[in-house]
């Protein structure tokens, strides 16, 4: 359940929410944006997506690739493709705690899962996020 103080609501349909930042116009623009499940995710390599390990729970087919809005799930420019497999960091951990102000807030520990695909994202020639190697370079 969310708390009010933080301006957050709980929601009873499944709506599109844009939080401190503006609508993509072009689909294009950021090819490597997957949408599973309820979750968002990257494409770091062609087969291999980079999410939230709390997002793990029922296998959820399939990834669609540059899926930017709800509704994108039936249009005809996003690739679909399932997950063959999933690896959780060894160390996740998810466990709640009091909050003088909060409330009971659920904290996540090393929260990441790695997808691999059952092919490589081809359709529309999507590619995969460059990874920062530059330690002295902030992201």
């Amino acid at each position: 359940r969310a708390h009010p103080a933080l301006g957050w609501q709980n929601l009873t349909e499944t709506t599109s929410r844009i939080i401190g930042g503006r609508e993509v116009r072009k689909r294009t623009k950021y090819p490597f944006f997957v949408r599973w499940g309820g979750c968002g995710g990257t494409l770091i390599y062609p087969d291999i997506v980079l999410t939230a390990a709390h997002c793990m729970g029922e296998m959820m087919n399939p990834v669609i690739i540059s899926a930017h809005h709800i509704g994108d799930i039936i249009d005809s420019e996003v690739e679909k493709i399932n997950v063959f497999d999933m690896v959780r960091h060894p160390d996740y951990k998810s466990h709640t705690v009091k909050h003088e102000t909060l409330g009971t807030i659920t904290v996540l520990v090393n929260d990441i899962l790695l997808l691999q695909l059952e092919r490589p994202a081809s359709q529309f020639n999507r590619r995969a996020l460059s990874i920062n190697t530059n330690n002295k370079v902030p992201v």
